[in-house]
């Protein structure tokens, strides 16, 4: 069986394949994942970093070991010696009581706190202290003029063998620089003591 196709059905048959031809490539196609918006980089919120409080300054300066009292009733003399668990050598200032006087501080020293120190402070004296034979001292904060008021009074007992003392006091006022000192009274008794290594300071809240 022949089939015959006369001039105009091909050209319907051409339009047919034609319109199939267009609506195919017409039609829509699917459209690849977007990929996420991201946020404008300055309006990203950034940690915000932690700032640590400053610390309180741990060393509170100190002027040097001066001699004060009856200088005929006391020798006073210094050198540098490393010391038990100590680094380096640090400063040994060696007392010597010649006779007993009539008050202890008649034979002292005096170290000035050359910083301003406020009322009410948590403060921490540290230093080494041994003698010749048992023996004893008196060590204070105070004011550096008449009445001596005083934040701390420690009685301090001696022996040969090198020992590291650690006091803790408060202050009782705001001090200004020069105001206070430390001071050690030796006059209780003949023979020499040694204080080294006399550290002031602070201590964190």
């Amino acid at each position: 069986m022949k089939i015959v196709l006369k001039p105009g059905g091909i050209f319907f048959l051409v339009g047919i394949v034609t319109l199939l031809i267009v609506s195919i490539m017409m039609s829509p196609r699917p459209r690849p994942a977007s990929a996420p918006i991201l946020p404008d980089a300055a309006t990203v919120d950034a940690p915000v970093p932690t700032v640590n409080p400053v610390a309180p300054k741990a060393s509170i300066s100190l002027g040097g070991f001066q001699q004060a009292g009856d200088s005929t009733l006391g020798a006073f003399t210094s050198r540098t010696e490393a010391l038990p668990g100590t680094a380096k050598p640090v400063a040994v200032n060696a007392v010597q009581t010649l006779k007993l006087p009539t008050n202890g501080w008649d034979v002292a020293a005096h170290v000035v706190v050359t910083e301003v120190l406020p009322a009410k402070a948590s403060l921490r004296l540290v230093f080494w202290a041994r003698s010749v034979k048992a023996g004893s001292f008196a060590a204070h904060h105070e004011e550096t003029k008449s009445p001596y008021e005083k934040s701390l009074s420690q009685t301090i007992e001696t022996t040969p063998e090198w020992k590291r003392f650690d006091l803790p006091f408060q202050t009782t006022r705001v001090y200004n620089a020069n105001e206070s000192q430390i001071a050690f009274h030796f006059g209780f008794a003949p023979g020499t003591i040694e204080v080294a290594d006399i550290r002031l300071s602070q201590d964190k809240p």
